[in-house]
C-alpha cells in the first residue's frame, strides 16, 4: 500500500501542502521546527485517527482557523481510495470515499502505517504500558478485529474499578470480574500468539542491525498453553488480589498490569540495556514488523521514521539504510542532515526541503 496523493490544509504550521509521494523513499529535510515532524503526523493521523504526539484537536488546527483538513489517495492492490479527515476543537470525522465512516478498523484496513518517532527510544527501558502498547499495536495492525477485544477489556475494567470504589456489594463485582477475566485471558492468549510468531522476524532484524553479534527476544510474564488456563491463571490472580483491591479500588490483575520484557542476549533491556542498545531494539521491532505484516497481510505497511539516523553508529545506520533500500513498501524518512543519508546512496527517492511551514519539491540534491 502506498499514499499516490496527500494534501494537507492548515495543519499545525503547515497551511498548505499538496504533493504526489515516490513509491518507495521520500526524503523530508530541513533545519529543526520547520514541519518536518508536523508533516509525519499528519500522514499518521490519516491511517489512525490520532495523533502520536498530543491527544487535543485544538493544537492540530492551523493558527486562526476553524479546522484543519488531512486527505490522502491510498492505494492498495492496486485499487485507489480517498481518505479525507476533518479536524476541528470537536473532534475528528473520516470519509472514505466519501461516505462517512465510524470505527479506525476501516482505515486500518486500507492503510497499514508504522511509525518511529524519537520518542520510542524510551520504550524499552521505560513503564510497563509503553511495552504493552506497541505489542498491542502491532497485533492490531496484522488483525484490526483485536481493538475491539481491548476496547471491550477497557470498559469492562473502568466498570469493575468503579464498583470496587464505591464498595459495592460481592455480587455484582462476581458479574463483572467473570466478564473482565473472559476479555483478559483472550487478550493474553492473542498477544502470546503473535509474540510466538513475530519471534522469529524480530531476531533476524535485530541480527542484521547488530552484525548478528547479538540475539533479541521478548518475554511475556503470563504463558498460557490455552484460553481455558488462561482463564483460571487470571481467575487465581484475581482471588489473591481481592482484599487489597477492595482497599485500593482498582484491579490489580489482568493484561493492564502485565510488564513484557524486551530483552537481548537474556539481558533485560529495562535493567541493564544502555540507550543504544534500547534504541537497536525498538527500530529492529518496527522494521521486524513490516516483514512480519507482509507475510500476514500481503502488502507492505507504509514506514514512517522521524530523524532517527541520526541515532545510530555508522555501522546500523548503514544497515538499516541497506534494508529500506530492499524493501518494496513506501518510506517517508525526516533528516536534518542529508549528509547522513546521500553516502549510502538513496536511487529512486523523492525529497522535500521543508522551510517555515512550507514543502517544496526538489528534483535532485546536489
Amino acid at each position: 500500500m502506498r499514499f499516490k496523493k496527500l494534501v494537507l490544509r492548515n495543519f499545525r504550521n503547515l497551511s498548505e501542502v499538496d504533493i504526489d509521494p515516490a513509491p518507495k523513499l521520500n526524503v523530508i529535510w530541513g533545519n529543526n521546527a520547520q514541519g518536518k515532524t508536523n508533516f509525519l503526523e499528519g500522514i499518521y493521523l490519516l491511517g489512525n485517527g490520532k495523533s502520536f504526539r498530543t491527544a487535543k484537536n485544538d493544537q492540530l488546527i492551523g493558527n486562526k482557523t476553524a479546522h484543519s483538513l488531512l486527505s490522502g489517495i491510498i492505494c492498495k492492490n492496486r485499487v485507489d481510495n480517498r481518505i479525507d479527515l476533518l479536524i476541528d476543537p470537536e473532534g475528528k470525522k473520516f470519509r472514505i470515499n466519501k461516505k462517512i465512516i465510524s470505527s479506525v478498523d476501516e482505515i486500518v484496513a486500507i492503510n497499514r502505517q508504522i511509525i518511529f518517532s524519537p520518542q520510542d527510544v524510551g520504550i524499552a527501558g521505560g513503564p510497563p504500558a509503553g511495552r504493552r502498547n506497541i505489542i498491542d499495536r502491532a497485533i492490531f495492525l496484522s488483525k484490526p478485529s483485536y481493538l475491539k477485544k481491548v476496547q471491550d477489556y477497557n470498559r469492562q475494567l473502568r466498570h469493575r474499578n468503579k464498583l470496587l470504589k464505591m464498595n459495592k456489594e460481592s455480587s455484582q463485582i462476581t458479574i463483572w470480574t467473570e466478564k473482565l477475566v473472559q476479555a483478559g485471558a483472550a487478550i493474553r492468549c492473542q498477544r502470546s500468539d503473535f509474540v510466538d510468531s513475530f519471534r522469529p522476524y524480530l531476531r533476524k532484524s535485530h541480527a542484521g542491525l547488530s552484525a548478528h553479534k547479538e540475539e533479541a527476544d521478548i518475554l511475556l510474564p503470563r504463558r498460557s498453553s490455552s484460553l481455558e488456563s488462561s482463564v483460571e491463571e487470571l481467575t487465581r490472580d484475581i482471588k489473591k488480589a481481592h482484599a487489597r483491591e477492595r482497599h485500593l479500588g482498582v484491579t490489580l490483575a489482568g493484561p493492564h498490569r502485565d510488564d513484557p520484557e524486551f530483552h537481548v542476549d537474556g539481558m533485560d533491556l529495562r535493567l541493564y540495556g544502555s540507550q543504544g542498545q534500547q534504541r537497536s531494539f525498538l527500530l529492529a521491532f518496527k522494521t521486524a514488523l513490516v516483514s512480519f505484516l507482509e507475510d500476514t497481510i500481503g502488502a507492505s505497511p507504509i514506514l514512517l521514521l522521524d530523524d532517527i539516523t541520526s541515532e545510530l553508529d555508522k555501522q546500523r545506520k548503514e544497515s538499516f539504510l541497506s534494508y529500506l533500500l530492499d524493501r518494496g513498501g513506501q518510506v517517508f524518512i525526516t533528516t536534518t542532515d542529508l549528509s547522513s543519508l546521500l553516502p549510502a546512496g538513496l536511487p529512486e527517492a523523492s525529497y522535500y526541503k521543508v522551510d517555515n511551514g512550507r514543502i517544496f519539491t526538489e528534483a535532485s540534491v546536489n
